[in-house]
């Protein structure tokens, strides 16, 4: 995606972002209940040229 907000205290640079991740969701009849992600965080922050 492309950051249109500040993320992670830097403001956007109109670049896109790619990382890898999943998401599991958990449903209650048809009611989401309980949301679990992990994603690579590290990457993110590389592109975002907070980390090197």
């Amino acid at each position: 995606g492309t950051p249109i907000e500040e993320l992670g205290g830097v403001p956007p640079t109109g670049k896109k972002l790619e990382h890898k991740g999943v998401a599991i969701y958990y449903f209650d009849n048809d009611k989401v209940i309980k949301i679990w992600d992990i994603w690579d965080r590290f990457s993110v922050l590389k592109q975002l040229g907070i980390i090197s």
